[in-house]
């Protein structure tokens, strides 16, 4: 949906960085089995060995554990913040191979119950060891709603005798990725104490910009005159760190001298436009547009 984003964000991003790309583990592995395929023509003696290691890696990938990708938006229903939300999280969750939901900011107890329901393989309502490690999760919220995905990530800690929402855990669940984006964690109505250990990475992006952020355009196609569209207010939400144990965390201030401010982002805004937004010039409203292609980064 969006053309490449400039070589100064991957820059700045890179001393942060805590995951890494698997695509030379992919090429090598595609070289095995190439090798394999002409071994099988070239020596039939050893066909049956080749067949069996075939078999071998067939099995290991169907025991791969699922993928699952929860989304939260913000608070508001449709809006330029969530729909770049609806898109970041679909397109993780594409890239993955995953099942992906994505919830409303107050649906918190939902979420987890969902969850609960795709782990209980054999619908008992107790979620075992086994049925917890065939699943990856990962988890991101704009806004409030990055304030109910660390609430999500903490659910999945509650082991007590008595469960949550009608399963038992037999173990802790892991998160692999919690990415919040601008979450607003102080107000009475939504609060949360971050998330805990069992979340493996966890990335936290926020702003300073209580006013408007202007997003430059480009139309389309040749000889069109770039215009603007500014998303204004003059007391608009400020998002801000979280607590957090997670074992592994970057918290990163966007705006305001933070190591994306100045980074210029160049991107689809629309089907009719490209969009140019400095980072020092964000809102809260124009963040999940402005973070969308590093947030692929984060979960590639």
């Amino acid at each position: 949906m969006c053309n490449r984003t400039g070589s100064a964000l991957l820059e700045a991003l890179e001393g942060r960085r805590l995951l890494s790309g698997g695509a030379a583990a992919a090429g090598t592995a595609a070289g095995r089995l190439r090798s394999d395929a002409a071994a099988a023509r070239d020596a039939p003696v050893v066909r049956s060995t080749v067949q069996a290691a075939a078999k071998k890696r067939a099995s290991a990938a169907d025991s791969a554990p699922l993928r699952y990708v929860v989304g939260f938006y913000g608070l508001g229903g449709p809006s330029f913040g969530n729909s770049w939300l609806a898109q970041t999280v679909s397109d993780v969750g594409a890239n993955e191979g995953a099942t992906t939901r994505i919830y409303q900011q107050d649906q918190g107890q939902q979420a987890v119950a969902d969850y609960f329901a795709f782990v209980d393989a054999n619908g008992d309502h107790v979620l075992s060891p086994d049925e917890i490690n065939s699943v990856t999760v990962d988890v991101i919220g704009y806004s409030f709603g990055g304030v109910h995905a660390a609430e999500f990530t903490r659910a999945l800690t509650a082991t007590g005798r008595h469960g949550l929402y009608g399963y038992l855990l037999a173990d802790t669940m892991p998160v692999h990725t919690l990415l919040t984006i601008d979450p607003v964690n102080t107000t009475n109505q939504k609060h949360t104490d971050g998330p805990m250990r069992n979340v493996a990475y966890f990335y936290n992006y926020y702003q300073s910009n209580p006013g408007s952020s202007t997003v430059t355009l480009k139309p389309r196609g040749k000889a069109k005159s770039s215009t603007s569209f500014t998303f204004d207010g003059t007391n608009n939400p400020v998002g801000g760190p979280l607590p957090s144990t997670a074992r592994h965390a970057a918290q990163v201030l966007v705006d305001n001298g933070g190591p994306l401010s100045d980074v210029t982002v160049t991107q689809a805004y629309s089907h009719f436009a490209y969009g140019t937004l400095r980072g020092a010039d964000v809102n809260h409203m124009t963040m999940p547009w402005f973070l969308y292609q590093t947030v692929l980064q984060d979960f590639s």
